[in-house]
């Protein structure tokens, strides 16, 4: 489940600090985001408000592949591409 919630400062930063967030205050009930596989095994894309993110899972972590929209995208297509190609074909030198 993903919400929108208001910005709530941490708190003091530095080594051995437990942030609590908790209690925030939700201010978008029906927030949604629909997530879908892609061409790729390792790669999921989860849409919001008009943009399409790609994720994938590395070492334990989500992380960011990149992003698109309308009017930009960043990151993904080079390696969405690598990825793709590399569990579908087979190169030889």
């Amino acid at each position: 489940m993903k919400q929108q919630v208001a910005y709530k400062a941490p708190g003091r930063s530095g080594q051995g600090v437990l942030w609590n967030l908790g209690g925030m205050n939700v201010l978008n009930d029906s927030y949604e985001v629909d997530y879908t596989t892609t061409l790729v095994d390792s790669v999921i894309a989860g849409t919001e408000h008009d943009t399409r993110y790609y994720y994938t899972g590395y070492s334990g972590e989500l992380q960011l592949l990149g992003y698109e929209n309308r009017t930009s995208s960043f990151g993904m297509n080079i390696l969405i591409f690598n990825l793709f190609c590399r569990q579908h074909f087979s190169f030889q030198g």
